[in-house]
């Protein structure tokens, strides 16, 4: 196993703390002067809580592999700020879960050190859910920087058909709506000859209604109202109501003969009164319904002077600046909802001279799955109360995408790039970074996530243009770099760690920037004795990796370290059977110490252990969900304890998920054979306990279904690295030396599995 020289090395090393002004001095001692046109975009992705910079090196003493740490993250942004004058620096996802520093303050010290680099604007992943969407809120409170995340809908709360009108009767649920309430006719508007910003307020409120009620594309942009507003402003926003009217599909005959044209909607006489108009109960408030088009600018904004009254529009605060209003980060508390609403801003855009470009924030939906379901439901944990646009195999997400590339084109931007935490794993589909691609036009780049793969590609969007695509990897191996040159043509390129640290005659260069590097100091320093307890001490490694060729391999096959997390489970409650998800055991534990640290590594997320009783169907179930997309990786692959399986790649996985991702059931034949419990043909009838941990069996996690409702014997009892703890000091000697029960890294031979011929 190589060797990693963590912070102890690097603190000896030289570090970055040269600010550069007017340009840059080369090898030669030449000035480069700086670019002030062209625009640099850093990007780091999926970094789970590795704050410091590391360095594995060889037999000879070079720099093999390399983390930057977010001390070295913040040394290559100053590197580049003195070779450009347009540096900014964002975040794919997946950096406030993972490792131990991130579980034990849950995600608050990773933000105060993203703070001091500083990053600029940032994305959500799915291990941003992972404290729970109200703690997700408090650190979006922290953050100096912004999250984007065009998808993350908070669904509007339904209401019934068969409520009581003053004026119809109840409707039925085969009956169209007609009630006066929700049928908004623009001779509602009030506008005299005196027209006002109050009149265009409540019009653009109008319209906003028209939309959250019919499902409209956000179309009220095409209706501008500037400070000169005049009634030709009030009727073109009038005509564009009636054109919407016109394509309700059903509209009282009474009602209709009030659509007026532009000349009969012109005058105070053929429009409502104020006191005709819908309440404010019955329209839905500025903050809560009008769309990022809606209110993009101060333009189109009522300011607290121009308002008429507090009731009648939105607050000085709500509206009064263009900070305030330029976006959906305007959106409403969830008491307020009353249609769907983005969570955060769908994108943010940026002005570099005379360049603006828009980052959308797009947030893979299988944070449903990813993450824990239940942050997604209401509170009796029967439907989901949240969207990430995950319907119709992928469309819905490509329109929502569109939607908002579109929308960031007409506020004026030049260029429009993706932070997508999307990937490319075969279990992503249909929401790869690569389909989202294909089924959009529009984009210029995506910077992607959550695969932790490392790659620069050129793809075609839908239109057949060319559309950057790359991935850093993880955990700060790689920081990317898009160069958007004066005349639009778009680079990316991977600096790896390795590269940086290293000049040409192998010496240890340049890796930290002093001052970040004394905020993670100070993070390390708190945590230090906590983190550095021993609990046991191991001659080989538990892995997670293959040894030969370090690619992860928890995700497809067995592994020793998949094996000891299992059973420590199934010791704690005496379970029949144990299963472990391979996308839960995070980090390898080298040989050597194992400490306190090691352990929150390899189980970050604060699961807490359960067993349930389940029938041997219910196993099989899951085992066979588990292998879906064996040999390529899947997070809900099982690392098992109590039971043996085989998988047989040769055969096409049967699986059937819903939207979500979650589990359907199985068409068709199955993958999995050969199961056995405890040296026995599993009986599909015959009920067994399981354990695992509440994420899996009483959240649905990685889509397992199959245990809701299932009897639970045992309710979260203990946190998941305190089982591993205690297992691990149950089975060492009294020299706290672990047993060669799991020396082999590929573990004990309780998972076979029979691939292709050839592979």
């Amino acid at each position: 196993m190589k060797r990693k020289i963590l912070a102890a090395l690097l603190a000896a090393m030289m570090a970055i703390s040269t600010c550069v002004v007017s340009g840059y001095a080369d090898d030669e001692g030449t000035t480069v002067e700086k670019d002030s046109e062209s625009i640099v975009v850093l990007f780091t992705n999926d970094t789970h809580c590795n704050i410091d910079p590391s360095i594995t090196v060889d037999s000879e003493g070079y720099a093999d592999e390399a983390q930057f740490g977010f001390a070295g993250v913040a040394s290559y942004k100053k590197f580049m700020q003195g070779l450009y004058d347009n540096v900014m620096l964002v975040d794919v996802g997946d950096e406030i879960q993972g490792g131990a520093v991130g579980a034990l303050s849950k995600g608050e010290d990773i933000i105060r050190i993203m703070n001091a680099v500083p990053y600029d604007l940032a994305t959500l992943g799915n291990h941003e859910f992972d404290y729970g969407i109200p703690r997700l809120l408090e650190l979006a409170e922290m953050a100096n920087f912004n999250y984007v995340s065009s998808n993350f809908i908070k669904l509007a709360e339904e209401t019934t058909d068969t409520e009581p009108s003053t004026d119809t009767e109840p409707n039925t649920d085969t009956e169209p709506k007609t009630d006066t309430d929700e049928t908004i006719l623009s001779g509602d508007v009030n506008a005299d000859d005196d027209v006002n910003m109050e009149d265009v307020v409540e019009i653009q409120k109008h319209i906003a209604k028209l939309i959250t009620l019919e499902g409209k594309a956000l179309e009220a942009a095409n209706v501008y109202v500037d400070e000169d507003v005049n009634m030709l402003d009030v009727t073109t926003m009038q005509k564009f109501i009636a054109e919407l009217i016109d394509e309700l599909p059903v509209v009282p005959a009474e009602e209709t003969t009030d659509t007026a044209s532009e000349e009969d909607t012109a005058s105070e006489e053929d429009t409502a009164s104020e006191e005709d108009t819908a309440s404010e109960e019955d329209t839905a408030s500025e903050e809560d319904t009008a769309s990022e088009k809606d209110t993009a600018s101060e333009e189109d904004t009522a300011s607290e002077e121009d308002t008429a009254s507090e009731e009648d529009t939105a607050s000085e605060e709500d509206t009064a600046s263009e900070e305030d209003t330029a976006s959906e980060k305007d959106t409403a508390s969830e008491e307020e909802v009353t249609g769907d609403k983005n969570v955060f801003d769908a994108y943010e855009i940026r002005e570099f001279g005379d360049k603006k470009v828009a980052f959308i924030g797009i947030t893979t939906p299988e944070a449903f799955t990813k993450s824990s379901p239940a942050y997604f439901k209401d509170e009796a944990q029967e439907k989901f109360i949240y969207s990430f646009c995950q319907g119709n195999d992928g469309q819905d997400l490509y329109d929502n995408v569109q939607t908002s590339i579109d929308a960031a084109k007409a506020e004026g931007a030049d260029y429009v790039v993706a932070l997508a935490h999307l990937g490319d794993d075969e279990q992503s589909k249909p929401w790869t970074s690569a389909e989202v691609v294909a089924n959009t036009t529009g984009l210029d780049a995506v910077l992607d996530g959550h695969s932790h793969h490392e790659y620069t590609t050129d793809l075609e969007d839908k239109d057949g243009e060319k559309v950057v695509l790359a991935q850093t990897g993880t955990a700060l191996e790689n920081i990317g770099e898009l160069i958007i040159s004066a005349d639009g043509e778009f680079k990316v390129n991977l600096v790896s760690a390795v590269d940086y640290t290293e000049d040409s005659d192998g010496t240890i260069i340049n890796i930290v920037d002093p001052e970040v590097d004394s905020v993670v100091a100070g993070v390390n320093e708190r945590l230090e004795e906590t983190l550095n307890r021993v609990v046991a001490k191991c001659d080989y490694p538990l892995t997670i990796e293959d040894l030969e060729t370090d690619d992860r391999i928890v995700r497809n096959r067995e592994t020793n370290l998949g094996d000891l997390c299992a059973d420590a489970y199934r010791d704690l409650t005496g379970a029949d059977i144990a299963f472990v998800n391979g996308g839960g055991i995070r980090e390898t534990i080298d040989a050597g110490d194992i400490t306190f640290k090691d352990i929150i590594n390899v189980h970050p997320f604060g699961n807490m252990a359960c067993m349930i009783e389940v029938t041997g169907q219910q196993i099989i179930d899951a085992l066979e969900l588990g292998a879906m997309t064996c040999p390529s990786e899947n997070g809900g692959f099982l690392q098992v304890s109590g039971i043996s399986y085989t998988i047989d790649t040769t055969v096409t996985s049967g699986v059937k998920l819903s939207d979500e991702k979650e589990f359907l059931g199985v068409e068709g034949d199955r993958r999995v054979k050969d199961v056995k419990v405890g040296g026995e043909d599993i009986d599909l009838t015959k009920t067994y306990t399981l354990a695992s941990h509440n994420y899996m069996l009483k959240d649905g996690g990685d889509g397992f279904t199959m245990f809701k409702g299932s009897n639970i014997l045992l309710d979260e009892i203990k946190i998941d690295n305190e089982v591993l703890i205690e297992f691990i000091q149950k089975i060492v000697d009294e020299d706290l030396n672990m047993p060669d029960t799991y020396k082999d890294p590929y573990g004990q031979g309780r998972i076979t599995i029979i691939y292709p011929e050839g592979e």
